[in-house]
């Protein structure tokens, strides 16, 4: 009589791992279902970073396969000051334990910024292996927004604040946009750079060639930098032969490729008498910048740098910050 009970025994076993295996399968085509039809990025990745799964959306977002980025960290995907900050949120999360809520960016191929509310959190598979979910939102259109409201109250003031002769905002208006700016990326905790760009050798053009040519040059550079810049952007003329652009969601690597363009197109410009060239200097907020004003001064001293480093150059504070350090590091171990 013992014989049937156990064959009635392991068929109930076997029909429960069936039931179960069927019940798995089911929920994970749910799982991936709700997920690739989420109207947000979603994504999975195991305690070192790599990425195990993404949605649909995110896929097409950054315009992948299913499977290309599975088993990629960060720093194989973007670039290093952008992913160092991703990790950086994975692994407050990893170790606390407590969900997050953070704003991260990647970079586009022009090398714009894009902003994001990004959602981590934790949780351990059946393992035992701590698993990071996140979940991302678009936030550019809600930047937008308040850019464009923040445009259209100070578009009376601009219409009186335009300087005449390069068609570019003056002082007065970079002073205040700076301000904002600085306000707005310290509260969203995003990006923001400056590229300050004085003419080479202006005072000689004019003593040659008058200074109707030197007015030349700058209506021309005023159009060569408007033409430049995005919706987002704004230019204004700092000094005699001096020029601010500020780049609202640049990082280093989006200024930089901003003011490399610029150099190039300068080159290739038809100006009156002689070609011109400019000496670029590039700040870009950090936690140790307390105003927009103090960014204008620490892109102002990075293009002295490029000056006395013979000009027709770009040159960051970042760069001449570390040269610095390392010059007083020398010093203090030769003392």
């Amino acid at each position: 009589m013992a014989v049937p009970n156990k064959r009635r025994y392991l068929d109930e076993m076997d029909q429960s791992r069936e039931e179960l295996a069927r019940a798995l399968r089911t929920s994970e085509e749910q799982f991936r279902t709700f997920m690739n039809n989420a109207p947000f990025l979603a994504f999975i990745k195991d305690a070192a970073g790599r990425f195990l799964f993404y949605n649909s959306r995110m896929a097409e977002r950054f315009g992948i396969g299913a499977d290309a980025w599975l088993g990629k960290s960060d720093f194989e995907i973007w670039p290093p000051e952008i992913a160092a900050t991703m990790h950086a949120n994975d692994q407050d999360v990893i170790e606390s334990g407590i969900s997050i809520e953070r704003l991260e960016e990647t970079m586009e191929e022009d090398g714009t910024l894009t902003t994001w509310k990004v959602h981590k959190f934790t949780w351990r598979n059946e393992r035992g292996e701590v698993l990071l979910g996140g979940i991302g939102l678009d936030l550019s259109e809600e930047l937008a927004r308040e850019r464009a409201l923040a445009e259209a109250n100070m578009k009376l003031q601009q219409l009186a604040t335009i300087d005449g002769l390069t068609g570019l905002a003056n002082r007065r208006v970079l002073d205040e946009r700076v301000e904002y700016e600085y306000r707005l990326a310290r509260r969203h905790k995003t990006a923001l750079s400056l590229v300050l760009l004085d003419l080479d050798n202006f005072k000689r053009r004019n003593d040659l060639y008058g200074h109707a040519s030197g007015d030349e040059v700058l209506r021309q550079l005023g159009h060569l930098v408007t033409s430049a810049l995005r919706v987002t952007d704004m230019a204004a003329r700092y000094g005699g032969e001096e020029v601010v652009i500020l780049l609202p969601g640049a990082g280093i690597a989006g200024a930089m490729v901003f003011a490399e363009r610029l150099k190039a197109r300068m080159r290739e410009m038809d100006w009156p008498d002689e070609p011109v060239t400019a000496s670029f200097g590039i700040a870009t907020l950090d936690a140790g910048i307390q105003s927009g004003r103090r960014l204008i001064e620490l892109a102002d001293w990075a293009m002295y740098e490029a000056k006395r480093a013979g000009k027709d150059r770009i040159v960051t504070y970042e760069a001449v910050a570390r040269r610095l350090r390392e010059a007083a590091g020398q010093a203090g171990a030769e003392a």
